[in-house]
């Protein structure tokens, strides 16, 4: 269910992000023309509330691969490294591309909601729901365990397996493939109908 969400918003964010930008900024501008205050404030809300069901279901994710503890670190990590790029923005001359801004964070999402695909494959393999076709298709943990530090940090967020079944690679690696030519042409697609001329 995760997945559907995180790649139905992904998807949706970068057909829209060519004219997210100007489309806020008319939506602010009339709301504060009319002094529409509810307007403004419902608008904030949406916004704030889509960002928060990412943050719930990114953190949702890595408790389930990470202890409790070190989600709530790297969520504290987060919200600070937040609050910097937002005070950087608004403090100071940086410009932010949206659309550009927009393409590389689903770029982000579609890996970890790949990772979290093959992370759910795993489980309902463990609890015999699904059968276990190959159960290593390979086994890396000597190289990059992923009880260790490193391991244990990309796993939280990438969903990494050092010793993943058969079924975990093929769902890995098919949805990614999917995922990423639905982005990019989902993209073109609102780029092709912005330049179409009107009749």
């Amino acid at each position: 269910v995760a997945v559907i969400i995180l790649t139905t918003m992904v998807l949706w964010m970068n057909k829209q992000s060519r004219n997210i930008g100007s489309d806020i900024r008319g939506k602010i501008d009339a709301a504060v023309g009319k002094s529409q205050v509810w307007g403004l404030i419902s608008l904030a809300f949406v916004s704030v509330f889509r960002e928060g069901i990412e943050v719930v279901l990114f953190i949702n994710a890595a408790m389930f691969n990470s202890s409790a503890e070190n989600s709530l670190i790297g969520g504290v990590l987060g919200l600070i490294i937040a609050l910097i790029i937002a005070w950087l923005i608004f403090k100071t001359t940086l410009n932010l591309n949206l659309k550009n801004f927009f393409q590389l964070t689903g770029a982000f999402i579609i890996l970890i909601a790949a990772g979290m695909l093959a992370g759910g494959i795993h489980e309902l393999e463990e609890a015999g729901i699904i059968p276990i076709i190959i159960e290593h298709v390979w086994d890396i943990n000597s190289i990059l365990n992923e009880k260790g530090a490193v391991g244990s940090f990309l796993k939280a967020v990438f969903g990494y397996n050092g010793n993943p079944s058969i079924l975990e690679v093929i769902a890995y690696l098919t949805y990614l493939f999917t995922a990423i030519r639905l982005f990019f042409t989902s993209g073109h697609d609102s780029i092709k109908k912005d330049n179409k001329p009107q009749a």
